[in-house]
């Protein structure tokens, strides 16, 4: 997948902590020092004010380094050890946690954080005023972009874009600040989330909608994919982050793939032969899952999953998709190997296990186990 500029400055500026160092404190003329955070670049503005700022470093938890402009360009942030006394006081060590370097730019700022030596974040924001409207960043290694709408000084409109520009997530924030939150389709229409469920449609319905598209859009999906080699496996991942679980990201295993990784890892090969980001098919145009019925039920499902604050009825239902999916005629031109089997894996490895026993026979297990998959 072709990276943004931001992505690709993430990568770049990994491992230069020393060289860019040096090149902002090179710009620092004077210091400043508190027991709390003295300035926020996300909102412009100082926490503290100068007459509130202590006299040298002895004590101090943050520090901020200014310009000949007297711009903020460097931000340190120091542990600290708290001793539980009353009232409770803070001994900080010199231990540097956390330092920031704020390079400003005519519309903006451009950030780049680095947590104990490790980029953590770099990120590019637009103001207007003092007002943030566009928040284009990678943290810890995920892009995240943000459009930001005022009415005056109140927000107005948040809009989430994915790392081709399209909006996906939109919240509204009405005159006393309640928000509506909504799902933005790729045909730019919204469905607003946490809403009450339309009469006649409830969450068996709707699960019902789930498992017969998927058991109908995938093997067409795997089909027209048109892999010239046989395949092992088709994952179903889902986010088991606290994020939508619905629907799935569709991975496929080819067994050249499979072969080559026990070659070079051994025993570790299974954290790449089941983990799906590790496939050459998985969030590529073939296998995107594209169907507004499944999307509406899909979107009806984590809100109110959402509301319930639990993940495990999404996971649960694909772990029976997959199952039901090792069951069906699969086109006879799409070559599957002997062990061929597709099964439900969080983003994090979760529900893998559970999906492999309700997918797989015992005489599968044993030969995935033979040949160190397992």
């Amino acid at each position: 997948m072709k990276q943004t500029q931001i992505e690709q400055m993430f990568e770049t500026e990994s491992g230069k902590l020393p060289e860019i160092r040096e090149r902002f404190m090179g710009q620092v003329v004077r210091w400043a020092y508190s027991e709390m955070e003295i300035w926020s670049w996300m909102e412009k503005r100082h926490w503290v004010a100068d007459e509130d700022m202590l006299r040298d470093p002895e004590g101090a938890l943050y520090s901020c380094g200014y310009d000949s402009l007297n711009r903020p360009v460097v931000l340190c942030y120091f542990d600290s050890k708290t001793i539980h006394e009353s009232p409770p006081r803070c001994i900080p060590p010199k231990t540097l946690v956390c330092e920031e370097f704020v390079n400003h730019q005519e519309d903006g700022l451009e950030v780049l954080r680095f947590v104990r030596g490790e980029l953590d974040r770099v990120s590019r924001l637009r103001f207007r005023g003092t007002l943030l409207v566009e928040d284009e960043s990678v943290i810890r290694e995920v892009y995240q972009h943000t459009l930001i709408q005022h009415e005056g000084s109140k927000k107005k409109r948040q809009l989430s874009l994915n790392n081709k520009g399209q909006p996906f997530f939109e919240i509204d924030f009405g005159p006393h600040g309640e928000q509506s939150y909504f799902r933005v389709r790729r045909d730019g229409s919204r469905f607003q989330l946490y809403q009450p469920l339309p009469k006649g449609i409830t969450i068996k319905s709707l699960k019902a909608t789930v498992r017969k598209r998927l058991m109908e859009l995938i093997p067409e999906l795997v089909s027209a994919a048109a892999i010239p080699e046989p395949i092992y496996c088709v994952a179903l991942a889902y986010d088991d982050e606290g994020n939508d679980a619905l629907p799935p990201i569709i991975g496929i295993g080819m067994e050249s793939e499979r072969q080559r990784w026990v070659a070079e890892h051994g025993k570790r090969a299974k954290d790449y032969v089941w983990n799906p980001a590790e496939f050459q098919h998985y969030e590529r145009s073939e296998t995107q899952v594209l169907d507004d019925e499944l999307e509406e039920a899909c979107d009806y499902l984590n809100s109110k999953w959402a509301e319930a604050g639990t993940g495990t009825a999404a996971a649960k239902l694909l772990i029976e998709i997959a199952a039901l999916l090792n069951q069906v005629d699969w086109p006879s031109f799409i070559q599957r190997t002997s062990d061929f089997v597709v099964y439900a894996v969080g983003f994090e490895g979760g529900g893998l296990r559970k999906s492999l026993k309700a997918s797989l026979g015992s005489e599968k297990l044993v030969l995935l186990k033979r040949k160190g998959c397992l």
